[in-house]
């Protein structure tokens, strides 16, 4: 019996085809039971974000395993087989431990050193754990692996470049949208309170809320939003006593734009409320500084 895994991410497909095998927790439980009633899998743990889907089971035959696993990818996600086959990859035994370790270290992201990626692992492991689907080889690989990742964040300078992000995706966006200055008062339609900012995908239904903000199309008037936030007297900022940031799904980067506004904020308190996040230590390059942590 060997560890497989076989998986899909930003280095290998598109992004719509991500999309299409993005899981929710629905989905998971079902593909998680379906895979391990497979002949050849006794174990299965799925790791579903923005930017990779990679399912971990354990195996009593290499081809026949790889073969069940595709078989369950075609039949949630509705994706033809012969589709699936063209940019998933395969690692086997000591391969996949070696993979997983190198994901949980942030080594095979998007951006080199992110933080979230050890949570959304960690997130897997606990669904899996409480779905009944992980046994002694998956789990003695997770926590081996989440152990590897805690330990490349808090003794190399991987973080140097995770936690310069949140000030160089602000100052890009800001490029981006052409904006040049903060310092704008306008917010938009009075129906919207001046420290809450909702937003929404860029849809016509979303254009009928006058409380909502639509994005791209209204982004430039969120980060003038912000940054009036910041430039508020104490006194004004004392009003908006708690802002909200929520994910709708892991990596969609909730953790990265509650950053944001906290340093925008200035003189604030970060919380992160996530049972399975990596740590806002780790996000802002804090893991050394002492302080209250999650189990």
């Amino acid at each position: 019996m060997s560890v497989l895994l076989v998986g899909m991410s930003h280095r290998s497909a598109p992004v719509a085809l991500l999309e299409r095998l993005s899981m929710d927790a629905e989905v998971q439980n079902g593909a998680a039971g379906a895979l391990v009633k497979q002949p050849s899998l006794s174990e299965a743990m799925i790791i579903s974000t923005c930017n990779r889907l990679e399912v971990y089971t354990v195996t009593n035959a290499f081809h026949a395993g790889v073969e069940d696993v595709l078989r369950v990818l075609a039949d949630v996600s509705g994706v033809d087989a012969a589709e699936l086959r063209r940019y998933l990859y395969v690692r086997y035994s000591d391969a996949a431990a070696e993979h997983i370790f190198t994901v949980a270290s942030g080594l095979d992201s998007m951006v080199v050193g992110e933080q979230q990626i050890i949570g959304q692992v960690r997130s897997a492991y606990v669904d899996a754990v409480e779905r009944g689907t992980v046994g002694p080889s998956l789990h003695s690989l997770a926590q081996a692996a989440l152990h590897t990742g805690k330990r490349v964040h808090t003794e190399t300078g991987i973080d140097d470049s995770g936690a310069s992000m949140v000030t160089v995706a602000l100052e890009e966006a800001m490029e981006l949208m052409l904006v040049d200055d903060l310092r704008a008062a306008a917010l938009g339609p009075s129906t919207r309170a001046p420290n809450v900012f909702t937003v929404v995908a860029d849809t016509a239904s979303a254009a009928l809320r006058e409380d909502y903000y639509a994005l791209p199309a209204q982004a430039v008037d969120v980060l003038r939003g912000i940054g009036a936030l910041s430039l508020a007297s104490p006194a004004t900022a004392a009003d908006a006593s708690v802002i909200a940031v929520l994910g709708a799904c892991g990596g969609a980067g909730a953790s990265v734009l509650a950053a944001s506004v906290c340093r925008a904020a200035g003189d604030a308190t970060l919380v992160d409320a996530h049972r399975c996040s990596g740590g806002l230590d780790l996000l802002l390059g804090l893991e050394h500084t002492p302080g209250a942590r999650w189990g």
